[in-house]
This record gives structure tokens, sequence and C-alpha cells, in this order.
């Protein structure tokens, strides 16, 4: 099984909350490296390397929801030895979840809580377009729909030799967004948080479906709009742990 190094962010010696990161497509550890000077810090920032970016460049990356939770679910588990919550981001958000479930189905020490923010709730994604390109387009296509998120420097986009470099995590990340399917499961047994930036993907219908997939209790939070999202996400994440703990 490929493994997955987890990235931490030590702020403390003694953390009192583990948070572990999923990100969005193509995304890896750093683009939450503003996240550990907004959290506060007794909680410790951990985010899985997956292959293919960063620092893991050139491995296979995973094209398989299940198969990637497999490696994810031999990775966090060492880590989970204190109070930890999972966060996603769009495609990361279904990673989490996933995870989340295959931790409560296998009777082992799970997340206290899960936040998400970016896509509506898995069961309504049979029904609406997650707004992904196909894991097969032409590179153009994938090129112009980075662009159009916004999330990655358009001068590295116009550079052909990075696209060639990120290329393969982001059709392998897109292939995963196609093997999701949502199975009737037992519900969490976690409460769950959605954090709604923008309604570009969901409408605020989708997100509060979330509410179904846990038995525990459900807040949804709409950020207004305003500089350095990102950052007041982290900031609107660390109060919502804080609150909880």
């Amino acid at each position: 099984m490929t493994r997955i190094p987890i990235i931490k962010h030590e702020r403390s010696s003694a953390p009192e909350t583990r948070l572990f990161c999923f990100p969005h497509i193509a995304g890896g550890p750093a683009m939450f490296t503003s996240w550990a000077e907004a959290l506060p810090p007794e909680i410790e920032l951990c985010v899985p390397l997956l292959p293919g970016r960063e620092r893991s460049f050139g491995r296979a990356p995973f094209t398989d929801i299940e198969d990637l939770c497999a490696a994810l679910h031999e990775a966090v588990g060492p880590a989970m030895d204190i109070p930890s919550v999972f966060f996603g981001d769009c495609l990361g958000a279904l990673v989490a979840f996933r995870l989340a479930q295959r931790l409560q189905a296998a009777g082992e020490t799970g997340p206290r809580m899960l936040i998400v923010q970016g896509v509506g709730a898995p069961q309504t994604l049979a029904e609406t377009e997650m707004g992904y390109p196909p894991s097969d387009a032409a590179t153009g296509e994938l090129v112009d729909y980075l662009k159009r998120a916004g999330d990655t420097d358009s001068a590295l986009l116009d550079d052909p030799d990075w696209v060639e470099i990120l290329e393969p995590a982001l059709r392998g990340d897109l292939a995963i967004a196609e093997s999701f399917r949502h199975h009737a499961a037992p519900p969490l047994t976690v409460p769950i948080s959605v954090v709604v930036r923008d309604q570009a993907r969901a409408t605020i219908a989708d997100f509060s479906l979330w509410a179904g997939l846990t038995d525990s209790e459900f807040t949804l939070r709409v950020l207004p709009p305003g500089p350095r999202e990102w950052e007041r996400t982290a900031a609107a994440v660390g109060r919502q742990i804080s609150r909880t703990s």
C-alpha cells in the first residue's frame, strides 16, 4: 500500500486537538501554510502529503477514493491518540467524510467533529454537477478550470513545464471525484459543521443536507465576502473547534 506521510505544524509541545486537513483538487500541505498562524496554538495542524504533489512529485497519484481512504486510514491512525477534527475542502470534504465513515465502521477512534466546505452533501452529488472537468479532459481544459477556480497562481498555469508536473496529480484527483459514490450507511455519531465561503458549486439547501449524515449536532455558517477568505476560514474553523472542546 502506498504510504502517505502526515505533515505537522507543531506550535505546542502538548497540543489539545489535532486538525487533519484534506485539500481540494491538486492541493497539498502548502495550501494550509497560512493556517498554522491563524489557528490557536493548542490546535496542531496536520495535512497528508498525497503522492504526485509537492515533495511527492513523481509518485503515482491515487485514482480511486476507496484506495485513497484505505491508505489514509493507515496514515492517520497512529496520530489519533489525542482528540482530532477532520476538515475537508471541496473534494477533500468527500475524502474526510469517507474516511470518518471508514473509521466508525471499523470501531476505531475517529474525529470528534467533521468540518467541510466547498461541496454539497454527498447524497446530492448524483443529481448535481460538482463542477469538475472529466479526468481525461484536454490539458487546456484542465488549465482553464484551475484558472476559474482561482486557487492556483495564474503565472504558474501559463508555464507549460509546471503544468506538466502538476497534471498527473490533477487528473488523479479528478478520477477520485469520479469514483465517489454515496452509499447508504449509518450516520456519523459526531457533529458535522459546514463553512460556506461561496455558493458557486452548491446551494444552501445542498449544504444543509449534510445534517442528514450525522446523529449529532449540525451547524452551518456562511462567511461574509471579504479579503483573506482562506485565512478567515481557518479562524472560523479554529473557533468552531474551541467552542466544542
